[in-house]
């Protein structure tokens, strides 16, 4: 209960005026304000999902594994590069270069003859051995590469190796040919065209050293 300031009289809270002198009351003083709770259904501050910073630490972990692996596998081609080089030799000449390396000698000749002779029953009868062949041991392997010119029309050159190789995959146009032979480990490829007046045969035979 309240109180009326004018007469003293006992004023109901909510009365405005005092029903004995009729006088204003003051207004009542507003209830002080609270925090609002969490039941009153006020949103409290949202943390980060605790899964987000997993996956994140899992992506910095595979990024690192992948660099780890990258920086590794960098070592080793250095290592083995650095190897090749301290342990191969190259020797220059007039007519080529020869490189002898831990898997095998590489040669380059511009020696027709020794060619002709690497070549042996694959030479053209009667052709000319052009400059640019090589020799090459690698790998358990003997590859031979030629150049070979000859004044006979493409389709008898092609005709030749056909019957040397009769089991051989052919192609032929006009004035090209291509013929490959294949017996187990061992391949011969013969490409054949017409340029300039002349026919054109480039032989590259790979055999088991």
């Amino acid at each position: 209960m309240a109180f009326c300031t004018s007469c003293g009289a006992q004023v109901s809270d909510t009365s405005q005026f005092c029903t004995k002198c009729g006088k204003p009351l003051p207004a009542a003083p507003a209830p002080p304000m609270t925090a609002p709770s969490l039941a009153t259904g006020t949103p409290a501050a949202v943390s980060p999902p605790r899964g987000s910073s997993h996956a994140l630490t899992v992506v910095l972990v595979i990024i690192a594994i992948v660099v780890a692996l990258g920086l590794i596998a960098a070592g080793i081609t250095a290592a083995v590069v650095h190897h090749i080089a301290r342990h191969s030799r190259v020797t220059t000449t007039a007519g080529g270069a020869r490189v002898e390396t831990p898997f095998g000698t590489i040669q380059t000749t511009n020696d027709t003859g020794k060619i002709a002779a690497s070549l042996g029953d694959d030479m053209y009868p009667g052709a000319t051995v052009n400059e640019g062949g090589s020799d090459v041991n690698l790998g358990g392997k003997h590859i031979v590469t030629a150049n070979l010119a000859t004044n006979d029309p493409p389709d008898k050159v092609a005709d030749y190796y056909k019957q040397r190789y009769p089991s051989s995959i052919s192609s032929q146009s006009e004035g090209k040919a291509s013929i490959v032979h294949k017996d187990g480990g061992n391949v011969v490829s013969i490409a054949i065209e017409n340029e300039g007046g002349k026919t054109l045969i480039h032989i590259s035979r790979i055999t088991r050293g």
